[in-house]
């Protein structure tokens, strides 16, 4: 089977048809303003590494021009003429769209779409489920925009301990001061690597760090050794006893552990495949993959700032097209000043990125949450 599609920026609608249906070729019609050189490798790859036997072939077309448009697919339905052919009208834009199913009823070709929200491909025009969709994985989705997973850039927390560390996670959200000023303490001197010990004589007198060290030495993340000494009980405890961010990081993981299958922490890509400016856009603190749609988050024990909400909602963009979600999950009251001209959560609801509080898993199920959040970015 031959298998026509379009290729614009919205990756996922070009790979789930593709790892759906499974055909012997695929033949993509792209723009060159939209689609260059280097996506269309990065595409081949994508495909071929679940279906290394399915040969695809790229047609040019001016997307803008509906003569254009017709008369390659009609160029394309003339060349397969012999073998059965569907055209899957799940990527591509207005114009492609309605090409794609006029030419499929006047040449007698199957037209197919993917339901996302049913988990199915469709033949549009009877309605007839032709197959369930294969989900598109991180490492899937990172080949084709041209990144690389690498090791995640933290000590992703293992299911066994997710328990002690929502235990100590409210412990911090609920007394950051306290966490700030041990915090502090904790990376002058201690943080750097083979460092393994630490003392708190500097401030043996001060109780908001006493206070957190005694929540740490009870849930076994440091050892008492002598007189103010201590050990850290392992190079995980370590990095979480003396980077700040990273409890909420931890926090928002294992919630999305509950609800999703595919939930990434600290995702550091390689851009080695592509001459992209490196940046900070580089590390994602947490991604989701749902549904085959990427779900960036970023987590934030701060006061948001507005270069905040414009970043996550670019990364989003970037990396992902108009398919990608982006949040913003914080420590910090956001919603209850949602009404005041000007608020944060006005400038995070027009933006469409959505709002997780730490605080709304104490009172709410963490599907309901990622619920709630992804609702704002519809």
């Amino acid at each position: 089977m031959i298998q026509i599609q379009f290729l614009d920026k919205n990756v996922v609608g070009a790979l789930v048809p593709a790892y759906s249906m499974k055909p012997e070729r695929i033949v993509f019609l792209y723009d060159t303003r939209v689609v260059n050189e280097h996506a269309m490798k990065e595409m081949e790859e994508a495909i071929k590494s679940r279906l290394p036997k399915t040969a695809v072939q790229y047609v040019r077309t001016n997307m803008l021009r509906i003569e254009d448009v017709k008369a390659a697919l009609i160029k394309v339905i003339e060349s397969y003429k012999s073998k059965e052919l569907q055209i899957d009208i799940t990527g591509g834009n207005e114009i492609m769209t309605a090409c794609g199913l006029l030419m499929a009823q006047e040449h007698g070709v199957t037209p197919t779409y993917v339901d996302f929200y049913s988990g199915q491909v469709f033949h549009v025009l009877t309605t007839e489920r032709l197959a369930p969709i294969e989900q598109v994985t991180l490492e899937d989705y990172l080949t084709a925009i041209g990144g690389k997973y690498m090791s995640s850039s933290r000590h992703t927390p293992e299911e066994t301990d997710y328990e002690r560390i929502l235990s100590m996670a409210q412990i911090i959200f609920s007394n950051e001061k306290k966490w700030d000023k041990f915090f502090t303490h904790m990376t002058h001197g201690y943080s750097a690597k083979g460092v393994m010990e630490f003392s708190m004589e500097r401030n043996r007198n001060d109780r908001d760090c006493q206070f957190i060290l005694d929540a740490f030495l009870d849930r076994g993340y440091a050892i008492k050794i002598g007189e103010d000494r201590y050990r850290f009980a392992s190079e995980a405890d370590k990095e979480y006893m003396t980077v700040s961010g990273i409890w909420l990081e931890m926090y928002i993981y294992i919630q999305a552990k509950q609800c999703f299958d595919e939930v990434y922490m600290g995702v550091d890509i390689d851009w080695n495949k592509r001459d992209i400016c490196q940046s900070r856009d580089n590390e994602i603190d947490v991604v989701i993959m749902k549904n085959s749609q990427p779900i960036f988050i970023s987590c934030k024990m701060r006061p948001i700032e507005k270069e905040t909400v414009y970043e996550i909602y670019s990364m989003a963009k970037r990396l992902g097209s108009s398919y990608a979600k982006s949040l913003i999950a914080t420590t910090v009251d956001v919603r209850s000043a949602k009404s005041e001209p000007g608020s944060m959560y006005m400038r995070m609801e027009k933006m469409k990125v959505g709002l997780i509080e730490s605080k709304d898993f104490i009172k709410q199920a963490p599907s309901d949450v990622f619920a709630k959040a992804l609702r704002m970015t519809e």
